[in-house]
């Protein structure tokens, strides 16, 4: 129950920072805990120490420790090219859980897509199908799309023609497969291929809702810091308490 309850809340979390992520106001100001603002530019990330440098023309450099920073600070930090870049050279754990994210939570997102679409779609709620079809359909078409890009590459002169054909071969043949997980016709199941990125989207705004408006600022914070911004590195590993003889 515990780890389905982690997936769960790193779903809700990661979409919620990709989707706040777009303010511009928002990158300039960095809040602490305890209430004080800093303003100024992201230019720098202390991978081992977890220390931020936020750089402002008026107050110059100012280091803030991650550990003072609030949800909405570190959330800023997870989307930046300052803190991607400043992973270590070798393959550590903290890279290995930021490539699980940037995998496994968009993958998540879709197939409840995917399965919303089926379900409005065909009136068929069974995520068997919605697994099958959604994973299927994508590895139908990452196959066909790589095919055409080998022969668009063999002839330079014909590339534009050769995508497009690409594209609309590997469409045609998702909604074939996606129709025939389904039983249902081709053009239903082109509807459900296509349409499984509108219902994700509205996924992700339900939760970004939920998120700002109904959950609680302690329990986002606990949760956020323990399931997403310490596994991938922005705060401290917690350091457990020796075991009593």
């Amino acid at each position: 129950m515990k780890t389905d309850f982690r997936c769960i809340f790193v779903l809700v979390i990661v979409v919620v920072c990709f989707l706040s992520c777009s303010s511009a106001q928002a990158e300039t100001e960095w809040k602490t805990r305890s209430g004080q603002i800093v303003t100024g530019e992201l230019v720098a990330f202390d991978f081992d120490q977890k220390i931020v440098t936020i750089k402002s023309e008026a107050a110059g450099e100012a280091q803030v420790p991650t550990s003072d920073l609030d949800y909405a600070a570190r959330k800023k930090i997870l989307f930046s090219n300052v803190f991607h870049q400043s992973f270590p050279e070798k393959s550590s754990k903290e890279q290995s859980s930021m490539l699980l994210l940037c995998l496994s939570v968009p993958s998540i997102l879709f197939l409840v897509g995917f399965w919303l679409a089926g379900l409005v779609f065909t009136k068929r709620w069974s995520p068997f199908k919605a697994i099958l079809g959604f994973f299927g359909g994508w590895i139908v078409a990452v196959i066909l799309i790589f095919c055409y890009f080998k022969f668009a590459a063999q002839s330079p002169g014909n590339v534009k023609a050769l995508l497009t054909a690409g594209g609309l071969v590997s469409v045609l043949a998702v909604s074939v497969f996606v129709s025939a997980i389904y039983r249902c016709k081709i053009l239903v199941g082109f509807y459900i291929f296509i349409s499984h990125f509108f219902f994700a989207t509205l996924v992700a705004v339900g939760l970004n809702y939920w998120m700002h408006k109904k959950a609680e600022p302690e329990w986002i914070d606990t949760n956020s810091e323990d399931y997403v911004f310490r596994p991938v590195g922005i705060v401290v590993e917690k350091i457990s308490p020796p075991e009593a003889e």
